[in-house]
């Protein structure tokens, strides 16, 4: 079930789980680089995380659940080190934190899809009308049997040119 346009967009059964490993991976590195002292600094590097998650994955859906996993993991085990979950003022605030950079993030992954989109639009519209792209056989469809490109009609010699082994000329060799 794809969820989001786009090609190459993952379902959504594979952003949730993806998602869960990242802020799994994510609190544990932050953890670990941050002291406990720096409260700020860890719930910032989660939020980035989560946004640059929402970015790649441009799903609505996936991102949101994935911001609430990162609230509940930051909140739980980076800002109460003892792996207590709350549920109080901060905590709120927190959340509406990791909402707004999932948010901000899926946004930009999507406008830069639309971005992505135009260019490639643009470059097959050009294609069509720069002299230099023009198609390989553009200048074979006005050729009329034993005419050669830019040479006079009166030129033309019986039997030569590029429909001469054409059925009724008579020529098969």
């Amino acid at each position: 079930m794809r969820t989001s346009p786009g090609e190459g967009a993952a379902p959504l059964e594979l952003l949730i789980p993806g998602g869960f490993a990242v802020v799994v991976l994510a609190c544990a590195a932050v953890g670990a680089l941050f002291p406990a002292a720096h409260t700020a600094a860890r719930v910032t590097a989660m939020a980035v995380v989560t946004g640059v998650f929402g970015a790649r994955a441009r799903n609505l859906v996936a991102t949101l659940v994935t911001a609430v996993m990162a609230a509940a993991f930051a909140t739980g085990f980076l800002v109460n080190t003892t792996g207590e979950l709350t549920f109080g003022g901060p905590d709120a605030a927190r959340l509406v934190v990791f909402l707004a950079a999932g948010l901000l993030g899926a946004a930009y992954g999507r406008l830069r899809d639309l971005g992505r989109l135009r260019r490639r639009t643009r470059r097959l519209m050009r294609t069509r009308t720069h002299p230099r792209r023009a198609p390989v056989l553009a200048r074979r469809l006005h050729l009329t049997a034993g005419t050669a490109p830019f040479a006079p009609p009166e030129a033309a010699q019986p039997g030569r040119g590029p429909t001469s082994r054409c059925p009724g000329n008579g020529d098969y060799s």
